[in-house]
């Protein structure tokens, strides 16, 4: 059984374990972003669930997750995480609404919707981190 593995803030050898055929549902995703944020959980971990979600077509969970992570700001959860690390995060989600709208079968208005959002998200990067 293959898991993705949430250290215990404060602890060095305990875990929270998630099997990653049994994810947590849309409906249970404030539970897992709870926990992600209450174990100030490497980013890592965070690109783990958002890989395995992305992997499994889960995309509502995808950009769930990628949402909260790429719209943290508190400063004592920051200090934890390397800007390149925060970079990769905002670059796979700005990946994905690119790959989105070239794979759209959709009308033109659904690909400049996901070319808009890719948009926003490196505008995001721009103002967050070219301080």
């Amino acid at each position: 059984m293959s898991v993705i593995r949430i250290p215990i803030a404060g602890t060095s050898e305990e875990v929270i374990e998630i099997q990653k055929d049994n994810l947590p549902s849309n409906e249970e995703m404030d539970g897992l972003l709870g926990t992600l944020m209450a174990e100030m959980a490497p980013l890592n971990v965070w690109m783990q669930f958002a890989a395995e979600y992305y992997k499994q077509g889960k995309m509502a969970q995808f950009v769930t997750l990628m949402e909260e992570v790429t719209e943290i700001d508190e400063e004592e959860v920051l200090k934890k995480y390397t800007v390149d690390e925060r970079v990769k995060c905002f670059n796979v989600f700005a990946g994905y609404f690119i790959e989105s709208a070239g794979k759209s079968k959709e009308s033109e208005v659904k690909k400049d919707d996901q070319f808009f959002k890719a948009n926003q998200v490196r505008f995001l990067i721009k103002n967050r981190f070219n301080k």
